[in-house]
């Protein structure tokens, strides 16, 4: 078997152990019934003498094994004969962590917390029993994205910086490849707005139309994506205003003027997007902000782009204009207040 299927095997054999009568488990990385499984799908086959679990990607034989957990669980914690064939219902299942990778929350009223995924705990996850349990977790809600923020809310980080990630890019490229056994892409959360104080320093948007935006956008992707190869892509804040400091909706640079908002952004996404395919990378653009006012405005631009994204570009957003505080923070109250049963 190949040792990234080891996941779906030693999570087994991990909860198995409590068990008096446990039979014969089989995980199988095999084209099985593909068009019904999908890529993350799984199939769990028993007879009298033992269960085999299958799925074309060992992400699927993971969610097998855990499939077969909660089975054995629900039933009393005796061991549980399936016959089974689940696929997760999204393509996309993502946690947006709002970490800070230097252990520090800017946000009242939780600043006195520390993340569980600073720069110290993801070095050596496997040493870390709270690191371990968060991602247990998350494998077992079958999420297979996560989003790490190092905080680029313009309230509290007024000097945007994308290249804030660089003093970690040897911990993180660690911990994306720790993630991958886990089947979950590592995410970084930034902002459609370049750099430093661009508009003051350099009297530019974050117009794609500019040529040095574009630069700027090529630097950067490359120097990320080369750096951070395992890397699943970028979280960008959009730019229709708001907490990612985007200046674009009302741009009338030389390069822009005349087009319409709904042309702005959509040359902001595939500017992104196509940069980040050409390293096997995806966008997640997002588009919420937390102004009623301006969520309505929110509501047509997408609305106009919906049916003309590139193939690796999604639209995230969230349901209610204001953040979900008691969920995100601290890092996770769900998660950390979990027992140690998983």
């Amino acid at each position: 078997m190949q040792e990234k299927t080891l996941r779906a095997v030693t999570e087994w054999e991990r909860y198995a152990e409590k068990l008096t009568d446990r039979k014969p488990v089989i995980f199988e990385l095999s084209p099985y019934d593909c068009d019904c499984l999908g890529s993350d799908g799984y199939a769990i086959v028993s007879d009298e003498t033992s269960t085999t679990v299958i799925s074309p990607t060992v992400r699927g034989l993971l969610y097998g094994a855990y499939a077969l957990i909660d089975a054995c669980r629900q039933n009393g914690g005796h061991f549980a004969a399936l016959n089974i064939r689940e696929k997760p219902d999204f393509d996309l299942r993502m946690l947006w962590s709002w970490s800070r990778l230097d252990d520090t929350y800017l946000h009242s009223p939780y600043r006195e917390l520390s993340s569980v995924l600073s720069h110290n705990n993801i070095e050596n996850p496997e040493d870390n029993a709270e690191v371990m349990r968060f991602v247990r977790h998350m494998a077992s809600m079958r999420v297979n994205a996560l989003t790490l923020t190092y905080d680029l809310h313009i309230a509290g980080y007024p000097s945007l910086d994308q290249h804030i990630y660089r003093p970690f890019y040897a911990k993180l490229d660690k911990f994306s490849r720790f993630l991958k056994e886990w089947g979950i892409d590592l995410y970084l959360y930034t902002s459609a707005t370049p750099e430093k104080d661009f508009n003051r320093d350099n009297k530019r948007t974050d117009c794609p139309f500019d040529p040095v935006i574009l630069n700027f956008w090529n630097d950067y992707i490359t120097e990320i994506c080369e750096e951070l190869p395992e890397l699943g892509g970028l979280h960008i804040g959009g730019s229709l205003g708001g907490a990612a400091g985007g200046l674009l909706y009302d741009c009338e640079c030389q390069y822009c003027r005349g087009k319409t908002p709904a042309e702005k952004i959509e040359e902001q996404i595939f500017l992104i997007a196509d940069l980040l395919k050409r390293y096997n990378k995806q966008l997640l653009y997002d588009l919420t902000i937390d102004g009623q006012v301006l969520l309505h405005r929110e509501v047509e631009i997408t609305l106009a782009l919906a049916e003309r994204l590139p193939d690796n570009a999604v639209l995230t957003f969230k349901n209610h204009f204001q953040d979900f505080e008691e969920l995100r923070y601290p890092e996770h109250p769900l998660f950390s207040r979990l027992e140690e049963n998983i």
